[in-house]
This record gives structure tokens, C-alpha cells and sequence, in this order.
């Protein structure tokens, strides 16, 4: 409050700003996003594309890293985490089963040599799936932040479907993840202050 500063004695420096809140500065997020893409997303991967573009272009603009992994039964990089979202999405095609053994094992890599403080890796899939559970502890070990979420109505309990996921969140609809995301962004950057 500049009137005040202009009068204020020196015992009022407390009261010289109208209001002042302490924020978290650092914004270095290391995030890998992981996308459902086996044949039974035909419906919604048009969705699921969009909303990965979204989620990364939101996390750039807080100067954070998002790499975007697609996953059948092979893994693909859609994203890399240098690489800036540009102004319209790359569309995922579908087929095949649900494996994302081998895009855990690339996320665990960029985990393990990345040096960001806020560590997040979010996962959607709309099937269970049989091998990764383990990967996505040693995530959980080193201190990343792991969300599973479920495209869909589980079809079973919570525990099986979230595969050791600290958080798991079931959406309707795939532009849910958005919302997903930015909850997920929020309240990790706030217990980091």
C-alpha cells in the first residue's frame, strides 16, 4: 500500500502491504504422462490425445518437463519432454492389449536421471493389465508422486485396478483427466512448499 509506506512509521512495517502470501516458486515438475491406446479406447482416443496436448501444455507453462508415452502392447513416445506442444495435438491411433510394461520401464528411466524436485507420473487406462505393478512401487520408493486413472466404471476393486498407485481416480469421460491433472499439480506443488 504505497500511502501507507509514504506515512508509515518504522514500528508499521508490518502493515505496509495490503496482503502478501507466501507461494512456491519452484515449479520444476518432471512429468510422464501414460496413455491407454489398445483397442478398446477406439471410442474416446480422439479424447485421450486431446487431453494429453492439454495436460502438457498446461505444465509447460509453469516451465515444467512432460513427456506423453502411449501404450499397446508396445510403447510409444508421443511427446518427449524437451519437446514444446505445439498449437494442435498428435492424434493416438488404437489396437491391440493393454501392456504398459515397457513405457514404465522408459518412465522409470526418465525418473531416475531427472533432477526436478516434484516428481508425477499419471497413468490412463480403461482395462487391467498384468505386468508393471512393480515398476510403479519403485516410483512410489523414490519419492514420485503415481496416479492411476480409470477410464470407465471399475469393473474391480479399486486395489487390483490401481496396480499400487498412490492415487486412483475413475473418469467418465477422458477430458476428466484435465481435471485429474491439475488437482494432482496443484496439491503436489502445495506439500512441496
Amino acid at each position: 500500500n504505497k500511502k501507507r509506506a509514504m506515512n508509515a512509521d518504522i514500528h508499521d512495517i508490518n502493515k505496509l502491504f495490503d496482503r502478501w502470501e507466501q507461494g512456491n516458486d519452484n515449479h520444476e515438475i518432471e512429468a510422464v504422462l501414460l496413455l491407454d491406446k489398445s483397442g478398446s479406447m477406439y471410442r474416446d482416443i480422439d479424447a485421450v490425445s486431446r487431453a494429453g496436448w492439454v495436460i502438457k501444455r498446461a505444465v509447460e507453462k509453469i516451465q515444467g518437463r512432460v513427456t506423453i508415452l502411449s501404450y499397446n502392447h508396445n510403447s510409444k513416445v508421443l511427446y518427449e519432454g524437451d519437446e514444446k506442444a505445439k498449437s494442435d495435438y498428435k492424434s493416438l491411433d488404437c489396437s491391440g492389449g493393454t501392456n504398459p510394461h515397457f513405457a514404465l520401464v522408459e518412465t522409470e528411466r526418465i525418473m531416475k536421471a531427472s533432477i526436478k524436485p516434484t516428481k508425477l507420473v499419471i497413468m490412463l487406462t480403461d482395462g487391467g493389465f498384468y505386468e508393471g505393478d512393480e515398476i510403479i512401487q519403485r516410483l512410489n520408493d523414490m519419492g514420485t508422486t503415481t496416479v492411476m486413472v480409470f477410464l470407465g466404471e471399475p469393473y474391480m476393486p479399486v486395489e487390483q485396478l490401481s496396480h499400487g498407485a498412490q492415487v486412483f481416480r475413475a473418469i467418465a469421460d477422458p477430458r476428466g483427466l484435465v481435471k485429474v491433472a491439475k488437482d494432482i499439480v496443484r496439491k503436489r506443488l502445495r506439500s512441496s512448499r
